[in-house]
């Protein structure tokens, strides 16, 4: 993905995941973002993604979610 792709994208997926995904596929596109697992607290009810490492075959992944 070219550096603007990635910019569009990843406002675009964050609106989606942020306003009309449940928790459960939250969780799961987190586990696609950062596969070493996120470092969350039990009572933790926020958290912020990392597209940093974002890549086409995790957008793929993330889009077969939504």
């Amino acid at each position: 993905m070219t550096t603007d792709e990635q910019t569009c994208a990843t406002e675009d997926l964050t609106s989606i995941i942020n306003e009309q995904l449940g928790r459960r596929e939250q969780l799961e596109i987190i586990r696609i973002l950062q596969p070493d697992g996120p470092q969350l607290l039990p009572q933790q009810t926020e958290f912020a993604l990392d597209f940093s490492k974002m890549n086409d075959d995790k957008h793929r992944r993330i889009r077969n979610i939504i």
